[in-house]
């Protein structure tokens, strides 16, 4: 095998990178000022170096330029397609602050979990996510903020627009930490907290996308491979939060389901599980399909919004800024290691006290 150049190193990097981050030779050329073919060689390992040029080509696709030339340099594996410039950039930048100081963060512990990976219909994954589920809950803690304390699974939070992503897992094995908006409802943060812990158990081989409003059509009847992910994430999320079980008591007859529906014993599972209108009328669809009836969505979403309450518990910002002070007190024990500039990026751009 003949060894690589500097310039075959430099694009095999450049090309992950940009193939990642979703953009074309042609934006990152209109970005960066340097003509399309120059570009296209400089991924293709033709063009001569010129590290001016190569800083120029990171900053135009979110990439930190003393990371890509580093000997130390290893593949994140989250991708960005699907989401808009703003959002991308928001989340790239994010994930090269974490990427200067994640080895100063505990390394989460791997739980000995696995999906059956021959399933791909969506009432079959259903199944086999629910034992995956009590034997998490059974080892590592009831509630998603025990059983991320309990895996030592760093936790990144800041305020980016809500309407651009809620949540993605940053992955450089073996550092990981999830990063989550606190712009999200109290509701959707812990969503995505479990949605992304998903992800950490089951996807943390392939690259995963930053979350967003899903491309993926949830109530398929199957899924495909590059589907599969997301769907079980969703899923998982879902009934971490409302549990199968749980949910199978609010109705004594799923045949005639709006007759039968206790809504005070469906009230009193929402205020113990914190859920919101979502969580619970997307486990009532399901429990619907499982038994072959067909419910018109928004009629049920109108009858659980006019007859329950779904409570604002703000208890997750409280964590989320534990979290956070916990990272801040990581990176300041390793000051050192840094340039007061780099501190002043990493801390300004996810918002930790500079202590």
């Amino acid at each position: 095998m003949k060894n690589l150049s500097s310039a075959d190193i430099l694009a095999g990097r450049l090309k992950y990178e940009v193939d990642r981050k979703g953009v074309s030779t042609d934006y990152v050329a209109s970005c960066s000022g340097i003509s399309a073919g120059v570009i296209r060689n400089y991924l293709e390992g033709k063009q001569e170096l010129n590290l001016a040029e190569v800083g120029t080509i990171c900053h135009a696709i979110d990439v930190n330029f003393f990371r890509i030339i580093s000997n130390r340099y290893s593949k994140p594996k989250l991708h960005f397609r699907n989401i808009k410039e703003t959002a991308r950039q928001h989340a790239a930048k994010i994930e090269e602050c974490y990427l200067l100081f994640n080895d100063n963060l505990p390394i989460p512990q791997i739980p000995d979990v696995s999906i059956d990976d021959s399933f791909d219909d969506r009432i079959g994954l259903i199944g086999i996510i629910q034992p995956l589920i009590k034997e998490i809950k059974a080892r590592h803690g009831y509630t998603i903020e025990e059983v991320l304390d309990n895996i030592r699974m760093p936790i990144i939070s800041a305020r980016v627009p809500p309407d651009e992503f809620d949540a993605f897992l940053v992955n450089v094995h073996p550092y990981y930490a999830i990063f989550v908006n606190e712009n999200a409802p109290p509701n959707r943060v812990r969503f995505s907290l479990a949605h992304e812990l998903s992800h950490f158990l089951f996807d943390r081989e392939m690259l995963v996308p930053v979350d967003v409003n899903t491309m993926v059509n949830l109530y398929a009847a199957s899924f495909t491979p590059e589907e599969r992910p997301e769907f079980v994430a969703t899923k998982f999320a879902q009934y971490f939060l409302l549990s199968f079980d749980a949910l199978q008591t609010i109705c004594s007859n799923w045949n005639k389901w709006l007759e039968t529906l206790n809504l005070n014993r469906a009230q009193k599972i929402i205020d113990e599980n914190k859920v919101g209108l979502d969580v619970l009328l997307n486990g009532i669809r399901d429990m619907c399909d499982i038994h072959g009836i067909t419910i018109p969505y928004k009629n049920v979403k109108d009858h659980l919004s006019s007859n329950l309450k779904f409570p604002t518990d703000s208890a997750i910002y409280t964590y989320l800024q534990k979290q956070k002070k916990q990272i801040g007190e990581f990176i300041n024990s390793n000051r050192e290691s840094y340039s007061d500039s780099v501190l002043d990026e990493i801390f300004k751009s996810l918002d930790i006290p500079n202590q």
